[in-house]
């Protein structure tokens, strides 16, 4: 992971103008997704997701969609978890979602997709 989140870092501040990083995120559903949050050369807050296996950049602003902290409170509301795992960025059909492992009330490992604009269920794994 140290390894993914330097070249990451290295590609969103050669590409992406990413001057600060202050999260690390790591997806894996159904292809693999890293993102790193900041600062741009221009201030801008901003999000750049990259896959595993290459491809395009896709920046962000953060401000055009829901935080970490909202999409947690989404979750509590709409799910009920026992624990969240993990939240983090992904790309579906070149949009980004955001990703949400947890445990629920019967200790069973779940996961929703949520829109990032709206926080809208997308899709939902249960009991696995």
């Amino acid at each position: 992971m140290r390894t993914a989140r330097s070249q990451t870092v290295s590609m969103a501040k050669k590409y992406a103008g990413l001057t600060t990083v202050s999260s690390f995120y790591s997806s894996n559903l159904n292809k693999t997704y890293y993102s790193v949050a900041g600062t741009d050369n221009k201030g801008k807050k901003i999000y750049a997701i990259i896959a595993k296996k290459g491809g395009t950049i896709t920046v962000v602003n953060q401000s055009s969609g829901l935080s970490v902290d909202a999409i947690r409170n989404v979750v509590q509301e709409k799910k009920s978890p026992k624990k969240i795992n993990s939240i983090s960025l992904t790309l579906i059909k070149g949009k980004p979602y955001w990703v949400v492992s947890y445990l629920n009330s019967s200790n069973n490992l779940c996961f929703a997709t949520l829109n990032f604009k709206t926080g809208n269920v997308y899709r939902s794994i249960n009991n696995i």
